[in-house]
């Protein structure tokens, strides 16, 4: 027998076997020889399982955590929406009014001048719409302002219209101030420019009007979404926990 182990296969046969042993020992982590053979299984390893892992409510408890999670970002997203939906709104109506404005001086220069140069390259004109574009930028970071610093949920429909006329008067000053500083035409003076102005200004105080009447408007429709979101996360509640 003592021969034998001295042949090279055998030797080699006996270390094969050996590392393959190894091996399973590793991996199975434990060999066992019992009577009626031999086991190869995982150690007896301790697992710590949470105490609620057999609550028959623990799925509930996620689904709370998940809708509560959903709600309260909805709700948010709501009122996120409100300023900028204000501030769309707003645009569109400088936008409008910055034209009237522009049409209005093309006429009061095209009577002010008998050359066939195009208005448009009038240094008057050009000098005209920079200033315009640099008062509504001005007023888009007082309007901002405005619709963020102010709950205009809290407003009485009385003190709706109380405040949109102080703003209206107070836009009107600010839009006149800024073309008593920044106006030194050559053409046309800054009084024609005030009068021809005047003539429509019924007009610039209706559209300022409807552009906050229309931010409270926007306030508390999304509000009456929220509150109606509110109730269905409410109701939602008192299902799951049997109220």
């Amino acid at each position: 027998m003592l021969e034998n182990l001295n042949s090279p296969w055998v030797f080699g046969s006996i270390l094969s076997m050996s590392v393959a042993v190894c091996f399973l020992i590793w991996k199975a982590g434990v060999i066992v020889i019992e009577k009626l053979g031999i086991t190869i299984g995982q150690k007896n390893k301790n697992t710590i399982k949470s105490p609620h892992a057999n609550c028959p409510h623990s799925r509930d408890i996620m689904d709370i955590i998940h809708r509560t999670a959903e709600h309260y970002e909805k709700i948010q997203a709501m009122k996120n929406s409100i300023i900028r939906e204000q501030m769309r709104y707003y645009e569109e109506i400088e936008e409008e009014v910055a034209g009237e404005l522009k049409r209005i001086f093309i006429k009061l220069l095209s009577s002010k001048r008998d050359s066939n140069e195009p208005l448009v390259d009038c240094e008057d004109y050009k000098m005209y719409v920079l200033i315009l574009r640099v008062i509504g930028f001005e007023l888009k970071s007082y309007i901002r302002n405005c619709f963020t610093s102010n709950h205009y949920i809290t407003y009485t429909i009385e003190g709706q219209n109380d405040y949109v006329d102080k703003k209206k008067n107070i836009i009107i000053q600010k839009v006149t101030e800024a073309l008593n500083i920044y106006w030194h035409g050559s053409v046309v003076s800054r009084v024609e420019i005030y009068k021809a102005n005047k003539e429509h200004i019924k007009s610039f105080e209706d559209r300022v009007e409807e552009m906050f009447h229309r931010a409270f408007l926007i306030t508390r429709e999304t509000y009456e979404r929220i509150e109606r979101e509110e109730k269905t996360y409410q109701d939602y509640i008192r299902f799951i926990i049997g109220e």
